[in-house]
């Protein structure tokens, strides 16, 4: 992931994309993992408070299609961290390049609410173990 932002990547029904300071640390902590598929993003997101689901996020206005969006009830508001795909490989500034994740939010929201679930979903993408040595 790189730290590109992209604002023309507007989600029909959402407000966003925002690009908090907190993106930078998640995109770093999921750069570590052994694995970034859909199911160990639920896997984590699962272990955060707040969590609805996960699921991919429909196409942006700019065209790309996020790799999955991790969704969130904190308060009277949806908070979605949409996360992009692993990128072509090539490690510019310590992460590989793709796009900055985004948030995108629903409804009436404080700052500290999005702040709080992207630290939340950091500390958890850099403490938990990964699905890929768990046994099924």
């Amino acid at each position: 992931m790189s730290m590109e932002q992209h604002p023309g990547s507007t989600l029909p029904g959402w407000q966003g994309p925002f690009y908090p300071e907190g993106v930078v640390a998640l995109t770093h902590a999921f750069q570590g993992r052994d694995s970034r598929s859909g199911a160990e993003l639920m896997h984590l997101g699962k272990m955060t408070a707040g969590y609805i689901k996960c699921e991919r996020p429909p196409r942006a206005g700019d065209g790309y299609g996020w790799f999955w969006g991790v969704e969130y009830q904190i308060g009277g508001a949806r908070i979605m961290i949409a996360m992009p795909w692993g990128g072509d490989g090539r490690m510019i500034g310590g992460v590989s390049c793709e796009r900055s994740p985004a948030v995108y939010v629903k409804g009436s929201y404080q700052q500290r609410a999005v702040d709080g679930v992207l630290a939340e979903l950091t500390r958890v993408a850099s403490t938990a173990p990964s699905t890929l040595h768990q046994p099924r």
